[in-house]
């Protein structure tokens, strides 16, 4: 599986993938969302591990603009974040139609279960 990490926060995305490809899945990172959007529209990622929270370009503005363009596979997106959303951001997110959104720390189980659905 070609898996797409967007965090911020270095240590994270270094240990997602490590932890993806030692289950042989293929990972692409980024700790800047601003350097990745094209990357998104441009690359066919069976997943994309996207942080909502990250300095001058966040996951919410990636996700605006995904809405924006309006073909793009909005289920092949898990939303990570240690943000303490409320219910209506989480909503709102989450009506976008990704698959998923998961609160940090990820365990490596809640890892193996995301990764089980899209393989």
């Amino acid at each position: 599986m070609n898996i797409h990490i967007i965090d911020d926060n270095k240590d994270i995305t270094d240990a997602i993938s490590l932890f993806a490809e030692s289950q042989n899945h293929q990972c692409t990172v980024s700790n800047d969302g601003r350097k990745r959007y094209d990357r998104i529209i441009n690359e066919d990622f069976d997943l994309i591990l996207l942080d909502i929270a990250m300095p001058e370009f966040s996951g919410y503005d990636i996700l605006s603009k995904l809405t924006d363009k309006g073909n793009f596979e909005m289920s092949k997106i898990v939303v990570i974040t240690a943000s303490n959303l409320d219910g209506y951001a989480s909503g709102k997110i989450e009506a976008l139609g990704i698959y998923k959104l998961v609160r940090k720390p990820l365990s490596l189980e809640a890892l193996e279960d995301i990764f089980s659905k899209f393989v």
